[in-house]
């Protein structure tokens, strides 16, 4: 995963391993986040929608899933 933000006065590249975030782990804690906010997701569910994202990374490579910009020149985009 790459997160790129750029402005006036930064501009900051990050590339994490989409493996740190999709994984089981990750798919048991955010129910519990989730619950705090209203919302009710099962780990089932969540652990689907992990395998489901890890399977799409595999089929489109490069697929941008937040790309903002703002009328002051802010930038960002969120890439899978």
């Amino acid at each position: 995963m790459k997160i790129i933000v750029k402005s006036e006065d930064t501009d900051l590249h990050f590339t994490l391993p989409t493996g740190l975030l999709l994984n089981r782990m990750t798919a048991r804690c955010v129910p519990g986040m989730l619950q705090k906010n209203g919302l009710t997701v099962t780990p089932e569910q969540a652990a689907a929608f992990v395998k489901a994202l890890k399977k799409w990374k595999k089929q489109h490579k490069h697929w941008n899933l937040v790309e903002v910009q703002c009328a002051d020149g802010t930038f960002v985009e969120i890439t899978i």
